[in-house]
Order: C-alpha cells, then structure tokens, then sequence
C-alpha cells in the first residue's frame, strides 16, 4: 500500500520507500527501529508497526541491510527469487519464525539452526538437496521442507531437533530415515508423503515414546508394515497409508485405538481387519484395493461418517449387511 508521505507499509512494518532499490533489491538503512520507530506515528490512519517483516511475490533476489535487525521477530520471503537467505539472517537473535516457500534456494547455512529462538522454519518449494550436519541441538518446533530435492538426511538429524512437534518432508526422494536413539517425544505431527521409504525400522524406533497424533506415508513404496509398527501409537488419530503396495493390514492396527481417520486407498489389500472396535473412526478410505468380499459389520464402527470401498472391482457385498448399520 502506498502512502502520499513516500513510504510503504507492509503487514503492519513501516519501511522507507528510498530503501527500495529496483525490483529485485532491497535495502533497509536501519532496521533496528523496527517496532520501535515511525515517523509519522502523528497520523491517525496509519498502520501499527509490528516486528514482523513480509516481502512476499515481488521478485526480490536480496535483501541487504547495513545493521542487523536485532528486534526482527518474522520474516516471510516467499514467493520470491532467492538462491540464498540473507546473510544477517543468523544474526537477527530475535526472528523466531522464517518463511521462504517457493525461491530458488539450493542450501540452507549451517548457522540457522543454531538460532536460539527460531521456532519455524519453512522451504517449501525450493531446490534444497542436503541439509548441513549439525553441531548442536536445536529447539525448532516446527520444520517443513516439502517439496525439495533431499534423498537423504544428515546422521545427527533427529538427535538435533529434539523439540519438534511438526515435521514435513513431503515429497522430496527420501529413500530411508537416518537411525535414532532418541525418539522425538513431542512430536505430534509427521508428514513423509510422496517419497521412495520402504523400510520403517528406523521410523519405528524414532515415534517409540512420542505422542504423535498424525502420520502421513503416502505415496511411497512399503510394501508391508513392522510388527511393532502400531505398538506404540495409542495416541494417533490421522494416519494415512495411501498408494503404497500393502498386501494385509495386521490386526495390530487395535492398538491404534485413538485413530480417527485412516486411508488405505489405492494398496494391495485383499482382506481387512476387523474396525468395529473403533470407537473414534470416523473416516475409513479402502478404495481402489483387491478386496472381494467382507461383512460391513466388521469394519463399521457406530461413529463411521465416511466409508469409501469404491474401486475394488471384485467386491462382492451382501444387501442386507447395509440394514444392520442403523
């Protein structure tokens, strides 16, 4: 939004119009004030001043500073032409949330996880292919990643975010998890979609004392499930299995008692264990399986709003089991 004074006001940031240079520079003389400066603070239409800073979808490729924005709490820069982060991004001690989905960034500096306060990481949509090894732990609670380039992560990963609570990896070439002796206890929601996992060993070992309450394992290439897959997972309620090559679901899933919604679409399956002890199911997605025949007694708990068997082509159901579900 433009002001007739010759300033721009973005998400509540007061910033000088002279320190933008051309379409894809921008330069802040003293960032310092922000949050803390505005010369026209006498105008009664102007926008409070936050210390959030938003530059989203206007072709920026850098932004410079001649100080460190030291009072700097958010920036988002998505939707923009970055290769890298500003390089005062590690020094702004008080930036607790960085967005920068949608750039052209290939690397991440080491240094950012180092940052004490930063919480929320996102870089989604760029060309990242590794992570750097990390030296220290970190107490990030929230990482997404999805939509990169990463066929694997560094050895010390999980040990370095002991704080997370949501990761997402999805879609990106991730063809195992790096082994964990410690498991991620806060976790609670852990997004692998759309990658090449087969093994879940590794998966099982990291969420063995966490309270994760939504896993999502679409799109990848597992073909059969641990038998301690579903030991410790009393506390999920979203899991989604989907388009994967799964030939039986173990009647361990019981120990899943919290599960709210699950999806199995698009599997293998050719028989289904029983859900009518399901107390919380209310979603269950068994579409485009090999499944020929099953009793709807079995699978439908009294809380079920939502049952898709379409696309099991040699599906065979009795009339009469619908009378039975009311």
């Amino acid at each position: 939004m433009h002001s007739s004074h010759g300033w721009v006001k973005t998400w509540g940031l007061t910033i000088p119009q002279g320190g933008y240079v051309g379409k894809q520079h921008t330069s802040f003389s003293d960032p310092e004030r922000f949050g803390h400066h505005d010369p026209y603070k006498d105008y009664p239409s102007r926008t409070q001043a936050t210390n959030h800073l938003m530059k989203r979808n206007v072709g920026l490729e850098i932004i410079t500073c001649k100080q460190v924005p030291l009072y700097l709490e958010k920036l988002n820069i998505s939707h923009n032409n970055f290769e890298y982060l500003p390089e005062w991004i590690t020094e702004a001690k008080s930036l607790h949330t960085i967005l920068a989905d949608h750039n052209h960034l290939s690397h991440v500096p080491t240094e950012i996880f180092s940052c004490c306060n930063l919480m929320d990481l996102r870089l989604n949509h760029n060309f990242l292919v590794k992570l750097p090894d990390f030296l220290t732990q970190c107490h990030m609670k929230s990482l997404s990643l999805q939509y990169n380039k990463f066929e694997k992560l560094p050895y010390n990963f999980f040990w370095a975010l002991p704080c997370l609570e949501m990761l997402n990896l999805s879609y990106n070439s991730l063809k195992s998890l790096p082994v964990s002796c410690d498991s991620i206890i806060n976790l609670k929601e852990l997004l692998l979609s759309g990658n090449e996992l087969s093994d879940l060993r590794n998966l099982v070992n990291l969420l063995k004392l966490s309270r994760i309450e939504c896993l999502h394992l679409s799109c990848n290439k597992i073909k059969e499930l641990p038998e301690d897959f579903f030991q410790t997972l009393h506390f999920l309620r979203t899991l989604s299995l989907s388009g994967n090559e799964l030939e039986n679901i173990s009647s361990h899933i019981s120990k899943a008692h919290s599960l709210e919604k699950l999806y199995l679409h698009s599997n293998q399956l050719s028989s289904i264990p029983k859900f009518s002890e399901f107390n919380n199911l209310q979603v269950l997605d068994l579409a485009c399986n090999k499944v020929n025949q099953l009793e709807l007694a079995s699978i439908v708990p009294k809380g079920l709003t939502y049952l898709d068997l379409s696309a099991n082509c040699d599906l065979k159901i009795d009339p009469t089991d619908f009378q039975h579900l009311w």
